[in-house]
């Protein structure tokens, strides 16, 4: 039997969308032309949501095969941050060519207070990318197993201290107070 009639036969036998979803998702991540096609567009600038809709599978599918794979994780966090880089390269072009709109409009008297908001916000997104030790608005708690293991302890030492009982006594009512 030729192999097209195999495949169309398989094809009849899956009888929901969902099903002859999974069977190409399956198939897809075994053939070496997607693979080629993927880094392909990976290197032109697609993210992995892109290019799972261009291929209409799940879009959490090229991250879990990521994770079972780590030659691949690294491959795609390489094309990620390769990504990152090129979007932060152009923000800084963007906003040097609006900074020489800006100096003209300033020049003829006309500065327009938008624009001098948005190159502001696009010098400080681009600070906060590149050196967000010093510029970014979110710091990096460690929380280390000698921290979790003194906290236990200085927990454990409270409890052992003896917490002084200050609820009232109740009264017994006399019998003539009734």
């Amino acid at each position: 039997m030729p192999t097209g009639q195999k495949e169309e036969k398989k094809n009849k036998n899956i009888k929901s969308q969902k099903g002859l979803r999974q069977h190409r998702t399956t198939a897809l991540k075994s053939d070496p032309e997607f693979w080629e096609q993927v880094w392909i567009m990976f290197e032109n600038g697609a993210n992995a949501l892109t290019i799972c809709q261009a291929y209409d599978i799940p879009k959490m599918t090229l991250y879990r095969w990521a994770s079972e794979d780590p030659e691949l994780a690294a491959k795609i966090e390489k094309f990620r941050h390769m990504r990152a880089d090129g979007s932060a390269d152009s923000v800084a072009q963007k906003a040097d060519q609006l900074e020489k709109v800006f100096e003209q409009q300033i020049a003829e008297g006309k500065p327009n207070p938008a624009l001098g908001n948005l190159i502001f916000n696009m010098r400080t997104w681009d600070a906060k990318k590149g050196n967000p030790d010093k510029y970014g608005d979110k710091k990096t708690v460690e929380i280390t197993q000698d921290t979790r293991v003194m906290h236990v302890k200085q927990l454990r030492d409270l409890n052992k201290r003896k917490i002084k009982d200050v609820t009232p006594e109740t009264r017994k009512l006399a019998s003539n107070e009734s």
